[in-house]
């Protein structure tokens, strides 16, 4: 192998596509949502409107890294009412959307409160 060694521990694998790479453990990405939701940051209802498509660059609502254009990007819209009347739109790649997803059903099955649950997966 032109004299290299395969345990040179130089990993030559790309970084992931997905801009989720900086918060890349599902549960980090999930404890991100869950303080986010509880913090009043990010809704914890059911989208108005959800779209998807190829990302613009804005920045994911979760994990602060924009969303490429070769990567799917998850808009969801929220409308406001009463006194400040509007909507509120949040940008997310598709693995962040999932984390909000999750602990945002999370908190409605829990009837309010988000359950508290480790982050690490079991083997």
């Amino acid at each position: 192998m032109d004299g290299e060694s395969r345990d040179s521990g130089i990993s030559r694998d790309p970084p992931p596509a997905n801009g989720a790479s900086q918060m890349s453990d599902e549960g980090a990405l999930r404890e991100k949502a869950r303080e986010m939701i509880q913090a009043g940051q990010l809704p914890d209802r059911r989208p108005d409107r959800t779209w998807g498509g190829p990302g613009v660059g804005a920045d994911c609502t979760i994990c602060r890294v924009p969303v490429k254009r070769d990567e799917v990007e998850f808009e969801i819209e929220f409308t406001r009412s009463g006194d400040n009347p509007g909507l509120d739109t949040y940008q997310f790649h598709i693995r962040c959307f999932a984390a909000w997803e999750f602990e945002r059903q999370n908190l409605e099955l829990a009837g309010g409160a988000i359950l508290e649950r480790p982050t690490e997966t079991l083997p």
